[in-house]
């Protein structure tokens, strides 16, 4: 029954998010809305929050960079490999499908659904690498590969510099890394701080949820590569996971922890690929594969809850 409690609300909230778009509950335009909510100010609150209060130590270093590696490592297979995919329009965009991880917009409610807000630091220091990657590398290359432009110090910096959950990022490593946010947190106007946050933040599980079903679509006439592409990413991401376990498996690392690198290996591909692309056929690629790989992530949320509660 525990396990129903935590994996029923989530399968609610995104047959809620499909039968808004069915019965037009919810227009495009008001999700859209909603959307500007989330992004501009409850994840970048969450994601500020969740830094600034983890528990900065040589693991948060080890995961940091062994996590920059894989990002490379898969980024890099995802170009050696695109010839997977058959279609030549769509198979540039392979690669930007194998890496990165939706933990923000997923992840991040995902986990705390599971294992509680206190203990949201432990997936949030995972996605440090994933934050400084996507928005460092990752989202520019994106956009040569989609545009044709050159790739240029600059344009990955404007990328970087315009994101508010980058922005809320850094600031959390800043004050995370100092200690500051730890002396700030029990003052009275720390206090008056926490209740505002939770405030901004309590409807952001069941907005993102709400999005995701809003969203979740198939498209027939490229299904096929889809299908390729979110096997040839789980059998990568299962590589990852079982060697990440391998290399923290004598550090004592949490039950939290651990479920922390399971979730996160599942997760889908980033939600933003859509708004950093305007590729007709392209943006059909990810929002299919994104769907897909939506199941996914609920049916491996579901065995993780089963496994470790």
């Amino acid at each position: 029954m525990a396990v129903v409690n935590v994996v029923l609300p989530v399968i609610v909230m995104l047959a809620l998010g499909v039968i808004c778009r069915m019965k037009n509950i919810i227009s495009t335009e008001g999700m859209r809305c909603i959307k500007k909510y989330i992004t501009a100010f409850a994840l970048p609150v969450t994601i500020f929050h969740a830094i600034a209060t983890a528990n900065f130590n040589e693991s948060t270093v080890k995961i940091t960079v062994i996590m920059l590696i894989f990002f490379g490592i898969s980024f890099t297979l995802g170009f050696l490999c695109k010839g997977i995919v058959k279609d030549e329009n769509i198979r540039k965009f392979f690669p930007f499908l194998i890496t990165v991880y939706e933990c923000g917009m997923l992840g991040y409610p995902l986990y705390q659904n599971l294992c509680g807000a206190e203990n949201l630091g432990n997936i949030a220091v995972m996605d440090i690498a994933g934050g400084i990657f996507g928005f460092g590398i990752f989202f520019g290359v994106l956009q040569v590969v989609e545009s044709g432009k050159k790739l240029s110090a600059k344009l990955l910096l404007k990328n970087c510099m315009t994101d508010p959950c980058f922005i809320a990022l850094i600031l959390g490593i800043i004050l995370g890394v100092s200690g500051l946010m730890d002396k700030f947190i029990t003052t009275d106007v720390g206090i008056l701080y926490v209740s505002v946050k939770n405030i901004i933040v309590a409807p952001l599980t069941a907005l993102i949820l709400l999005n995701v079903g809003y969203d979740f679509t198939l498209s027939k006439e490229i299904l096929g590569s889809c299908i390729k592409t979110l096997i040839f990413r789980v059998a990568l991401q299962a590589v990852g996971l079982v060697g990440i376990l391998l290399l923290f498996k004598n550090d004592g690392i949490s039950k939290y922890q651990t479920i922390a690198f399971c979730l996160y290996f599942f997760v889908t591909p980033s939600f933003a690929l859509t708004s950093y692309s305007s590729d007709e056929k392209g943006n059909k690629y990810f929002a299919t594969t994104v769907s897909l790989y939506t199941i996914v992530t609920i049916v491996a949320y579901t065995i993780i809850a089963i496994v470790f509660k």
